[in-house]
């Protein structure tokens, strides 16, 4: 599973939601789970864009919530 983010001044490129080792039950069916992206300035989020390689089960994506932290860590 992969997500790409497009702003109005650049892109995040492809970017790997692993969920490591330690999160077995992450991608689950009702599972709620989140990653941490660190990605230089994009601009105005103006589309993402979610991939997946198709192994496995049918998967459903019932939404994504994206916020931002500035230099002191705040989240907007």
């Amino acid at each position: 599973m992969s997500v790409e983010l497009f702003g109005g001044a650049a892109s995040s490129g492809p970017c790997a939601l692993d969920p490591g080792p330690s999160r077995p039950s992450a991608f689950s069916r009702g599972a709620a789970d989140t990653f941490e992206l660190r990605l230089a300035p994009l601009g105005a989020l103006q589309r993402l864009r979610v991939s997946t390689d198709r192994r496995g089960s049918a998967w459903h994506l019932d939404y994504i919530t994206v916020s931002t932290a500035g230099p002191g860590g705040e989240e907007s």
